[in-house]
């Protein structure tokens, strides 16, 4: 079991340095990895050089850069010396950027080179920017430096109760949020979601590709590894797939963490349609049995293309699609579904021995709920969570805070949901998007997300309310329907005249699932992908009229 006599983010470094000294901890895909011993002098020197800059425990740090070593070395630096990280998400916009900087009071920003455009011409004064890339200080504010400062990084105190990171949040309504999370919220909740991984062991290789700025990988991706001594991989520039497999071949890792939209899209736009290109392979699919051999066949392949040695595939930030889950189940693929939102440091389910389809797993063991019923006819209701690490508040928002987080530690998480006896956790949908029916039903439109999702010709979906009729849009597959209509050699009139019958197919099969009351009234073709928020998340608020 994981455990750590004081829950802090530098005790979780000096624990990695004393216990794996030699072992290699991190480095990009290429390079020659830094081992525990080397990651700690990085960190020790670099605390040091910002004490040195007249930052002081409680001053705020921003960080605006790629996944990379010295993007570790600049957390566990900023948090070593009891001053706070404001990892910023790097799709976000400049001025997105600007706000944050601003609403954060950011006495310091580290920034790569990619994106300091982002910051010019900021009216700043006062922000001194480091290169992530040597840790070169470009432009600071005036520091006296007639005397040294008296503080050394050996000097400084952290305790669990100090503030470690403010994480301003992605959103789906368009407004960031900046969520608080102590030490002992990072750390508890790595070192809880961890204890559920059983199967883990000591010589762990973990490819990094989500934003390290996002708390599911920060905790999960970047803490967690360097608790059980495991060495971190990441990818120079965007993983795309191409560089994304070849990464997966040469380091072989053991777990990588991901999100559904990465999946969904292997599975729907690559294994499916090979499963069904020929005339044998449609009819064997349509059996349960076949389907599973042909499942199985198809997983064996996936694993070996992702290095043949995952032991834990984690599926978080967003619903799994059923239809993937259940080909992910059958293949007897190394997955794991997880819960979790940025305000709990993420971490709410974890693994389980047992995957039960529609689950995101069982209850972390320090996490509580509660489950505030909507009516008594219904067994779901809104999820209340508490425990070690549940956020402090949002940043100077008291009234943002009271909203979700009562004086008793309660959090409000939005989901709707239910646990089984086995503390399984099945989430509904969000609440602000519950439709009511005609007749006070509860009608989730992730649940019929779900389904349109099943058939080929669909990749995204929304469903929302419209003038009291339940509307979906959808974004198409469209390399398959361009092959389609090839082949059968269409012409441009033939082909629009298409897409209505497909548009009307879809819906009219998704509604051949559905209760009555729940039923798609209009379909609306997406033509371009939807705008998503950097944790892939479709930003709803785009679109619902």
């Amino acid at each position: 079991m994981l455990s750590l006599e004081t829950q802090t983010l530098r005790h979780i470094l000096i624990n990695a340095k004393n216990k794996f000294p030699h072992k290699p901890a991190l480095a990009f895909v290429d390079s020659t990895p830094i081992t525990f011993a080397e990651f700690y002098i990085k960190v020790e020197l670099l605390a040091q050089q910002l004490l040195d800059l007249d930052i002081k425990a409680g001053d705020k740090i921003a960080i605006l850069s790629e996944n990379s070593p010295n993007w570790g070395i600049a957390y566990f630096s900023i948090t070593s010396i009891g001053a706070i990280a404001v990892p910023i998400l790097p799709d976000f916009h400049a001025n997105e950027v600007h706000n944050i900087v601003r609403q954060s009071q950011a006495k310091a920003i580290f920034i790569s080179e990619k994106f300091a455009p982002k910051i010019t011409g900021f009216n700043h004064t006062n922000l001194t920017t480091i290169n992530t890339k040597n840790f070169d200080v470009s432009s600071a504010p005036e520091i006296k430096h007639s005397k040294k400062p008296t503080t050394s990084y050996q000097d400084t105190t952290v305790k669990e109760s100090d503030i470690a990171a403010i994480i301003f949040t992605s959103g789906t309504t368009g407004h960031s949020k900046g969520v608080v999370l102590t030490h002992q919220n990072i750390v508890a909740n790595a070192i809880n979601g961890g204890n559920t991984f059983a199967n883990l062991g000591k010589n762990e290789k973990l490819l990094s590709i989500l934003p390290l700025s996002h708390t599911y990988e920060c905790t999960l991706g970047l803490v967690l590894p360097i608790l059980i001594g495991a060495s971190i991989y990441y990818i120079e520039g965007k993983p795309v797939p191409s560089t994304l497999m070849a990464a997966m071949q040469k380091i072989k890792p053991t777990i990588v963490f991901s999100i559904p939209l990465i999946m969904e899209k292997i599975f729907k736009l690559r294994i499916l349609p090979e499963l069904k290109k020929s005339r044998v392979g449609r009819g064997l699919y349509k059996y349960k049995f076949s389907r599973k051999q042909l499942h199985k066949i198809a997983g064996k392949k996936l694993l070996e293309s992702f290095g043949g040695n995952l032991v834990l595939f984690g599926i978080g930030g967003a619903p799994l699609s059923r239809q993937t889950e259940e080909f992910l189940q059958e293949a007897n693929f190394p997955y794991y579904t997880a819960y979790g939102l940025t305000e709990a440091s993420p971490l709410v389910t974890g693994a389980s021995q047992e995957k039960r389809l529609g689950s995101v797993g069982q209850i972390l063991p320090q996490i509580q709920t509660r489950i505030e019923k909507i009516s008594d006819t219904h067994k779901e209701g809104e999820l209340y969570i508490k425990g070690p690490s549940i956020m402090r508040e949002y940043h100077a928002d008291p009234e943002a805070t009271a909203e979700v987080l009562s004086e008793d530690g309660w959090l409000k998480t939005g989901d709707l949901c239910h646990i089984d006896a086995d503390n399984y956790l099945y989430i509904h949908g969000r609440s602000k998007n519950m439709i009511l029916g005609p007749s006070g039903e509860n009608i989730y439109p992730e649940e019929i997300e779900s389904i349109l999702l099943t058939n080929r010709y669909v990749v995204e979906s929304i469903v929302y309310e419209h003038e009291s009729k339940v509307i979906a849009r959808v974004h198409l597959n469209y390399p398959l329907l361009e092959d389609e209509f090839a082949k059968q050699k269409l012409s441009a009139q033939q082909i629009k005249k298409q897409m209505v019958n497909i548009i009307e197919e879809v819906r009219a099969e998704t509604n051949s699932q559905l209760s009555s009351f729940s039923r798609i009234n209009r379909l609306i073709e997406q033509e371009e992908p939807f705008a998503k928020t950097p944790t892939q998340k479709i930003k709803r608020y785009l679109y619902v009229t």
